[in-house]
């Protein structure tokens, strides 16, 4: 019988900051964990863009910030829609078999209404059809005409003053939506998880300027780009992990990196017909602008493409499919086949051998500590999920081989990342 807590945390650490060790102390107060696991993207983000560090600088990172496991979430949920990216981390950490907790950030703590609205949307009642039908109907934004339906829905029981705030918030704040979007995930799949809100302290998330204690990652990528030194980045990183970062920001990845893989794709008039979140609106748009496409950065290409009805996250995350390979037909047969078929191990303390044991002895799926081992035991939508991953750590590594000179590395030749 298993005698220590686990608490789970979804992350990018993009890249790691104060705030995110912060979140993963909290994690441990609000929850009593023994051990901390980090669901961590790969080397693409959930905005539809590469990572700035590699997957295993910013294990190092998270190792050193206090996880004690980081596993990888699979690319094709990492750089997904906020649901599935939610849904597949969220089966992911119920695959592993000894996960209590999932404490997530967010602008607000009110889990009781996380639960209600989450309900909304699992439920659908005709109150929340009528809305949305009618306010896509109007030429809204899919979220936003989403976000009516629920607080119609919510409405209709009726909600106090400072609940209606509190929807607001969960409804239009990132890492609210985000975490939402984790609750509807447990109560969807049956998750023995408990979900534990953490208020987020610090500037907001989408601010690109450094000036708070807790600093956004979306400022810190900013400040790294127009800077030619590190001293003011610096304070905003936790002191265990600013050699680590120092050594990182030499080599920084950019979408612009994937700029002559665009336009290749581009040029040689890849059909986008079956590739993921790529609507035929969007590929006549591309198709109407080819010459253009085919003399810009992959930046100046998304500013181009989007439109009122496709944002820029869309268009980037479309464009980020199209360079992966990530195909509507086969992450469809993913999603019905389960979602996830293992737990590639990204990083472990040397401490944590007993929470790898309980996984390897209670997990529905294999610990993948060698990916070579996974031609042994994957098949179907599992080896074909692999393969994508693989495929996608490889171009990365082959960006960031051609930028800055550094031997290509094979995934199968990078080692575990484990640290005392």
């Amino acid at each position: 019988m298993r005698t220590f807590k686990t608490a789970g945390i979804i992350a990018e650490y993009n890249p790691l900051h104060t705030g995110h060790s912060r979140h993963i102390a909290l994690t441990r107060a609000r929850t009593g964990a023994d051990f901390c696991i980090v669901v961590m993207s790969p080397d693409y983000v959930q905005r539809g863009e590469p990572a700035v560090f590699d997957k295993y600088t910013r294990t190092k990172m998270a190792l050193a910030a206090g996880a004690d496991l980081v596993i990888e979430l699979p690319v094709c949920w990492a750089c997904s829609s906020a649901e599935y990216f939610a849904e597949g981390a969220v089966r992911l950490l119920g695959a592993l078999g000894c996960v209590d907790a999932l404490c997530f950030g967010s602008e607000t703590e009110d889990l009781s209404l996380f639960e209600k609205a989450a309900g909304a949307l699992l439920s659908e009642t005709p109150v929340f059809s009528d809305t949305l039908r009618r306010h896509l109907a109007r030429g809204a934004v899919f979220p936003a005409a989403r976000a009516a339906a629920v607080r119609a829905a919510l409405g209709e029981g009726g909600l106090s003053a400072g609940e209606e705030a509190a929807l607001d918030t969960i409804l239009s704040s990132p890492n609210a939506i985000l975490g939402l979007e984790y609750v509807k995930a447990i109560r969807k799949t049956g998750a023995p998880i408990v979900p534990v809100p953490v208020l987020r302290e610090g500037d907001a998330y989408a601010s690109s300027t450094l000036g708070s204690t807790f600093a956004s990652a979306l400022a810190l990528r900013t400040a790294m780009r127009g800077s030619s030194g590190f001293s003011g980045i610096l304070p905003y990183i936790p002191e265990e992990c600013r050699d680590l970062f120092l050594q990182a920001a030499q080599r920084p990845v950019y979408l612009d990196d994937f700029t002559p893989v665009l336009r290749y794709l581009f040029a040689a008039e890849a059909d986008p017909g079956d590739i993921l979140d790529f609507p035929p609106s969007l590929a006549r748009r591309a198709k109407n602008h080819l010459a253009q496409l085919c003399s810009l950065t992959a930046e100046e290409m998304i500013d181009l493409l989007k439109t009122r009805q496709m944002t820029r996250t869309g268009v980037s995350r479309a464009l980020l499919h199209l360079l992966l390979g990530i195909r509507e037909q086969e992450t469809m047969a993913m999603r019905e086949a389960g979602m996830i078929f293992y737990a590639r191990v990204l990083g472990f303390r040397k401490s944590a051998q007993p929470l790898l044991h309980e996984i390897k002895k209670a997990g529905s799926v294999p610990l993948l500590a060698t990916p070579s081992s996974a031609q042994e035991l994957l098949s179907g939508a599992g080896l074909s999920m692999y393969r994508t991953d693989r495929r996608s750590s490889h171009l990365y590594r082959s960006i960031l081989a051609g930028k800055y000179g550094v031997p290509f590395r094979a995934e199968e030749t990078c080692p575990v990342i484990i640290t005392p």
